[in-house]
């Protein structure tokens, strides 16, 4: 159970990662390639696909950082950092269920991707004894998810 302060530190670091990748969006939008091939291409599914790129990549962007965050606090055990990943994990994992049913990027993003990989979150919460193992697994997914977009991308490309 987290104690006051635990709890104080998760909804910092939480917070932190939130506002940093909110200012990456908003950054990437000017200068990333992705995004701006998106906005210039005239093929609309290889649009759509440098844009849902993108996006997972952005994703990705959101549990790597926070990684780095606990990571960088050795002051903390791994039962600790443990509690930490299981508490911003079920808040990511609320995230991904708002994209899959709300708004324009529910019609962007590839449901199948959002639900794998929201169901990887939710097997680490649910089963927090193998956190660590499904930590690693999220994290593959979404490097395979990358790189099937790569592919996807330059199919389309040629």
């Amino acid at each position: 159970m987290l104690k006051n302060y635990d709890y104080r530190f998760c909804v910092k670091a939480s917070l932190q990662v939130m506002k940093e990748q909110r200012e990456k969006i908003y950054d990437d939008s000017c200068n990333n390639y992705y995004i701006y091939s998106g906005l210039h291409e005239m093929n609309e599914e290889l649009r759509s696909l440098y844009f849902q790129y993108y996006l997972i990549e952005w994703l990705d962007n959101h549990w790597s950082r926070m990684q780095e965050i606990l990571e960088s606090h050795p002051e903390y055990s791994t039962d600790q950092k443990k509690e930490f990943t299981l508490f911003y994990a079920e808040y990511f994992s609320n995230i991904m269920t708002s994209w899959t049913t709300t708004g324009i990027l529910s019609k962007l993003m590839i449901p199948d991707i959002l639900q794998t990989q929201k169901k990887t979150i939710q097997e680490m919460i649910t089963f927090s004894e193998k956190w660590e193992q499904n930590s690693n697994k999220l994290k593959l997914l979404l490097k395979k998810h990358k790189e099937q977009f790569e592919c996807l991308i330059k199919k389309y490309e040629e």
